[in-house]
Formats: structure tokens, sequence, C-alpha cells
């Protein structure tokens, strides 16, 4: 688990497939998702049962701890809860060459609260703390400009172009790909001021 503050990362679990079901699904999601499929409940669990044994890849999710204080009968008592933010993408580790393929979800209802930079600032703990990597990368739509301004903002610059790659909504787009390497988030993240 990666640990941030009340942020936290952690493996997929088979409990977390309903959510991430209706996550993928949510069009807002989906509409710029490079590949898009519908799932049902044995696809889900077929293709969760296959990532427990891939080790060029794995998924988590991104939770945020939520600690509530509240009175009840005279007894003063801290509850406990987790949001589940969005979820995270690691494909394409590459251990030899120390670079892997990056990308994150944020559920639509968090979406607005800056959550998708702490996400990425977690996501490169792991790859670059935890993995030991020198180049984390992502794939972005070139129309994605929202996502796009995110991921300049956290550190990714963009360094070339699949022209047409992705078909969505009815057309054939651009896939940008953008990478930070380590010496990058050194410089942005760990200055000593």
């Amino acid at each position: 688990m990666i640990i941030e503050e009340n942020f936290r990362l952690r493996l997929l679990e088979k409990q977390d497939l309903f959510w991430l079901k209706k996550l993928r699904e949510n069009p807002v999601i989906n509409e710029y998702l490079g590949t898009f499929c519908l799932l049902n409940d044995f696809r889900q669990e077929n293709w969760f049962n296959n990532l427990q044994n891939d080790e060029k890849r794995c998924y988590m999710v991104f939770e945020k701890q939520n600690l509530t204080n509240y009175s009840d009968n005279n007894s003063n008592t801290e509850e406990n809860m987790i949001d589940k933010l969005g979820i995270v993408r690691i494909s394409n580790i590459d251990l030899i060459n120390r670079s892997m393929c990056v990308g994150g979800d944020i559920d639509p209802r968090f979406q607005g609260n800056k959550y998708a930079k702490i996400m990425y600032k977690l996501i490169f703990k792991y790859g670059f703390k935890c993995m030991n990597m020198h180049r984390l990368y992502l794939y972005v739509l070139e129309d994605n400009i929202k996502a796009r301004n995110c991921y300049e903002k956290v550190g990714f610059i963009t360094e070339g172009m699949q022209r047409e790659a992705i078909f969505n909504n009815g057309k054939y787009k651009n896939y940008l790909i953008m990478s930070i390497l380590k010496s990058e988030y050194q410089e942005k993240y760990e200055k000593v001021n």
C-alpha cells in the first residue's frame, strides 16, 4: 500500500469489481478512454483472475480515509470511512529499461477536487521510489484538454503523437504520448529548499 497523508493506493481486490465496472461504464469516464468495451460480471471476473498472474500490469484503487468524530450517549467515537476516489492502471512494466505506462480515472462524483494531482503523486511515489523506474509514461487523447492540463501540471511532458490511432465517438483521434523521467520528478517534488 502506498500512503500519503490520508490518501492511499492499494491493489484492486475482488470485492472492488462491481464498483470498478460501474466506474468504467460511466459515460463521463469512458468518453475519453482509448479502448472501451462492454463488460458483464463473467468477463470482469475473468479479467481480474488473469490480472493476478500478470507481472507486466496491476490495478490499484485510489482511496481517501476520512476520520469522523462524533458523540453518542456520552462516548466519543472515531469512525473510519473510506472513499474510493478512483482507479489506477499500470501496464507495460519493463524492469530492464525501468519504465511503465500509467493512468488513472477519478470517479465523477469526486472530480473537481484536485484529487488527480494527489493520485499522480502517489503513482510517482510507487513508480520512482518503490519500483525504481526511470520513466513513467501515459497516453491521452489529444482532445482531452482537461487531462492534458493536469498531466502537464504534475510534470508530464508531451513527447510524441500516434496519428488517428484511436477510434472514439465515431471518429479517429490522435493519441499523445507523455512522460516524466525520474530526474524530472526529483527536481519537481524532492527539491530541498
